[in-house]
């Protein structure tokens, strides 16, 4: 120990410096035959090459250190980029793995359809980030990513197509008749096109209109319809009393129609349905034609009574005469009397003349016109 011996227990212990690298075993060298090992921590990061740093110039590289994917071995175990397979599918994260945690996703997986990049190659396909009809389903998954009423999950409706996605249309959404209707919209024979909710009744034996009852009376009026003319009217039936309506009451096929579509029907008192001037209460016109239907033609209009007047002298003959309510005929005038309708100078109130004629027609002649010699 005189000489400087650190610990006289240990031989391999002493304070040569063997290899020369300025570091005895009592000073700490941990190899004295190698001069590459000594205590110092050259690149400062808590371990030297005494200390099982197996790269004393990089300050990443130490035991312990976390290994990474970069070629070289950080935690000093001898293995470079060594990584647990996380998931056991086969890839490391080194190895390209984006996701460690999920065996499904790794370089080469397949697309799921899950918005993710499975497939690891950075990118997630545009098929699993578009929802052109914005009902929350991916085109990748969705059966019709332009109808927001169809993707997986969605609830089925009576319309023929197939909502939730499940590639399947419901069997009770068919329209095995093309009659328009599907059974689960109240089709109550699909193999019958004249079968469907909305049909007419017919007296055929089936439930036409799916309502339940076979050729029933619709109106209620004790006739079926196969019977009835009008089923959908109570008051039309085969034996009813027939009434001015305008409708085939007794279902003889005959209606009381209204000819000249002037509002009144014969049977409603108009005298003439050929012409639409002429109904009750229609205003009566001078014409000789009975338009309001009293009985009577131009009744409650004013007649005159014109008389004929054949020298144009102002005067009619009495007993020449017609009476109208549209005014004086051709040749007939309001005043009468005129004695002789050949005389233009012979009329009542005309002036005498000397000639032996009665001019005035007050039925003499002037003493003064008369020679009795």
């Amino acid at each position: 120990t005189c000489p400087g011996d650190c610990d006289d227990s240990d031989p391999g212990l002493d304070r040569t410096d063997a290899d020369a690298d300025g570091w005895s075993t009592c000073a700490g060298d941990c190899d004295d035959a190698d001069p590459g090992k000594t205590p110092v921590d050259a690149d400062g990061d808590g371990a030297s090459l005494c200390d099982g740093d197996c790269d004393d110039g990089d300050p990443g590289v130490y035991p312990g250190a976390p290994e990474v994917c970069n070629g070289v071995d950080d935690d000093c175990d001898g293995e470079v980029d060594e990584e647990a397979d996380g998931d056991g599918d086969g890839w490391t994260p080194c190895g390209g793995d984006c996701d460690d945690a999920d065996p499904q996703r790794y370089p080469g997986a397949g697309e799921r359809c899950n918005g993710l990049d499975d497939d690891c190659n950075g990118a997630v396909p545009p098929s699993e980030l578009l929802d052109a009809d914005s009902d929350g389903s991916p085109a990748c998954a969705d059966c019709a990513d332009t109808d927001p009423a169809r993707s997986p999950g969605a609830t089925e409706v009576c319309d023929g197509r197939d909502n939730d996605c499940d590639l399947a249309v419901p069997a009770d959404e068919s329209d095995a008749d093309a009659d328009g209707s599907m059974l689960c919209g109240g089709d109550c024979d699909d193999g019958n096109s004249g079968a469907h909710p909305g049909a007419a009744e017919l007296c055929d034996g089936f439930d036409n209109d799916c309502d339940g009852d076979v050729d029933e009376d619709g109106d209620g009026d004790g006739f079926a319809v196969c019977t009835d003319c009008d089923d959908q009217d109570g008051a039309n039936f085969p034996g009813n009393v027939e009434v001015c309506d305008g409708r085939d009451n007794d279902c003889d096929v005959v209606v009381d129609p209204d000819g000249d579509a002037d509002g009144f029907r014969r049977c409603a008192g108009d005298c003439d349905d050929a012409v639409a001037a002429v109904f009750p209460g229609a205003t009566e016109v001078c014409d000789g034609v009975d338009q309001d239907c009293s009985g009577a033609a131009d009744d409650g209009l004013e007649f005159v009574t014109y008389y004929f007047d054949g020298d144009l002298d102002g005067f009619g003959l009495s007993d020449v005469m017609v009476a109208t309510c549209d005014g004086a005929p051709g040749g007939y005038v309001t005043a009468d009397g005129d004695c002789d309708d050949t005389a233009l100078a012979v009329f009542p109130g005309a002036s005498e003349l000397c000639d032996a004629h009665d001019h005035d027609c007050d039925g003499l002649v002037p003493d003064t016109e008369i020679d009795d010699d």
